[in-house]
């Protein structure tokens, strides 16, 4: 089914599912509507408007004819004139999915982008993996919104696999938010002989810790017939080759290929110091650094957003390395204001600072690099978290989320856990932790309806029994909380959260032998439980 005929079956459910007897009671004309998307469906959008147009400044022409007309105008390359008659339809909190979704592709024509987004997103949430969903996917991720890009993407992916165009889009997104999972879900069954199919599974490959794999993929298509992708192709190869060590070979792929992006600079300058060109790194990152320097910590970097630490950074790093202390210092300074948590920069200022003679401010950035060394996790554990990691992206962003909460920043956790849920529906954890969170803010009727998606989602699974039980306590629902936590009892024995609770239930209805042993069991779980402890002790007095 083409595109042309998609669109116009979402206008036509959308006809179908607006009542027009009311407009024939009235003995109105009889609107040329099958002629109309006959006419659309065979690709002639002037006949179509030609149709319809003389009704358009009739008094009593029925809502959707005129979208109809919107749709003909669109499909005419009238972009003006389709939001014109769509606009004020898509306006009302009522307006349909067909209408929203031809209302943004007409604004998104006219370059409107943030009125497209809001219809767009509105016709996604009114018809999951309708054309919508595609459209809203796309246009988030042209904007950088990969997590909004991939999940709409991947509603859409489950309604029509045959669509090569998104499915490439959406594992692009996947790649970039170091989803490898759901990039080779999206990849897996589409042409593999295809250009940018193979640059996807080579990016996915170096997700996966498999660079040899990625090299072999991308070395047979430098020069090829695929100029579109050819920087894309150098880039990624380039750093297969420096994750194996071949620096030499990753300069070699970029070097003449840098044009003015920092990103490629970056990369480029990093091979070359690597392989011993000091001053052929330098002289690549020079103008790049010194622009990120000129713009300082507190203004928009333009272009070198998201870049400028790792380009200040590393001259500052170079200059250091070729004894220009005194010039490195102020590169190296930036770089600690605009990542502070970062040890490498603080490490590099203070040496630099050392050996300017600057020597009490040396000291204190090395405390600084000495202080977040010491939270630092051992390389081991690293090695295995990214394995882990890889397989599970989910649960790294849960991290992410857990870290938050204990820096005190909750409602930036919910984002996280929110935008997991959307990408990974299957996954009850982040349901879970949403549940979690907003019961800690106290808001415990959200908190209740996030732990019911769980329950309904996953029956089985005893940890959303016991989240809806924890926050019915929370809401006084003793009798239904319960009944909840004995569920996730039977589901999982050993579960010592519900027992905790189920003991502080019971101990508020007066049955003190049957708390005592739920209490006693968690101790014999866990013998360090401080909740169980410290009820056992009150109970005991």
């Amino acid at each position: 089914m083409t595109s042309r005929t998609l669109h116009t079956v979402a206008l036509l459910l959308a006809l179908l599912a607006t009542p027009t007897e009311p407009a024939r009671a009235q003995e109105g004309p009889d609107y040329p509507v099958p002629e109309v998307l006959a006419a659309l469906d065979s690709g002639d959008a002037a006949t179509a408007v030609g149709l319809l147009e003389p009704y358009r400044g009739q008094t009593g022409t029925p809502e959707p004819v005129l979208a109809l007309l919107g749709l003909s105008y669109l499909e005419a390359d009238q972009l003006v004139d389709a939001l014109e008659i769509l606009e004020p339809m898509a306006n009302r909190e009522t307006a349909d999915a067909g209408v929203l979704y031809n209302a943004g592709r007409a604004a998104l024509g006219l370059g409107s982008v943030e009125k497209a987004g809001g219809y767009l997103q509105r016709a996604a949430a009114l018809a999951p993996g309708s054309p919508a969903s595609r459209e809203l996917g796309m246009l988030q991720g042209s904007l950088g919104d990969h997590a909004g890009c991939l999940v709409q993407l991947k509603a859409w992916a489950r309604t029509r696999p045959q669509d090569q165009e998104a499915r490439m889009a959406g594992a692009f997104c996947a790649v970039a938010l170091n989803r490898a999972p759901d990039a080779e879900a999206l990849l897996s069954d589409l042409p593999q002989d295809d250009p940018g199919i193979k640059l996807l599974w080579a990016k996915v490959l170096l997700l996966q810790q498999d660079p040899y794999g990625a090299i072999g993929t991308l070395e047979p298509m430098l020069g090829g017939d695929e100029p579109a992708i050819e920087g894309d192709v150098r880039r990624t190869l380039a750093d297969a080759y420096t994750t194996v060590g071949q620096s030499g070979k990753a300069v070699e792929v970029l070097a003449g290929h840098t044009g003015d992006d920092p990103a490629v600079a970056l990369q480029l300058a990093r091979a070359q110091y690597q392989n011993g060109a000091l001053e052929d790194a330098l002289q690549t990152l020079a103008p790049f650094a010194e622009r990120a320097v000129a713009m300082g910590a507190d203004q928009d970097a333009g272009p070198l957003a998201g870049l400028r630490h790792g380009l200040v950074l590393e001259y500052g790093r170079f200059l250091v390395a070729s004894g220009r202390h005194p010039e490195a210092l102020p590169y190296l300074e930036l770089a600690t204001q605009v990542a502070p948590e970062d040890k490498l920069g603080w490490q590099s200022y203070g040496q630099a600072l050392a050996a300017a003679g600057r020597t009490d401010e040396a000291q204190a950035a090395l405390a600084r690099f000495r202080e977040i060394t010491k939270t630092e996790v051992p390389a081991s554990m690293k090695d295995m978290q990214l394995e882990q990691d890889t397989a599970d992206p989910t649960g790294r962003e849960l991290r992410e989320a857990v870290k938050l909460l204990a820096q005190g920043r909750p409602e930036e956790a919910l984002v996280i856990v929110r935008v997991e849920a959307k990408v990974n529906p299957g996954d009850p954890r982040p349901a879970l932790m949403e549940s979690r969170i907003l019961l800690g803010m106290n808001q415990t009727r959200e908190a209740y309806e996030a732990a019911e998606r769980v329950v309904a989602a996953q029956p089985e699974y005893a940890d959303g029994y016991y989240q809806r039980g924890a926050v019915r306590m929370a809401l006084g629902e003793l009798e239904t909380a319960e009944g909840d936590l004995r569920r996730a009892l039977e589901l999982q024995p050993e579960h010592t959260a519900a027992m905790n609770d189920l003991a502080v239930l019971l101990l508020d209805r007066g049955d003190r032998v049957a708390a005592r042993e739920l209490l006693r069991r968690v101790l014999q779980l866990r013998p360090e439980d401080p909740v169980a402890k410290a009820n056992l002790e009150a109970l005991d007095r």
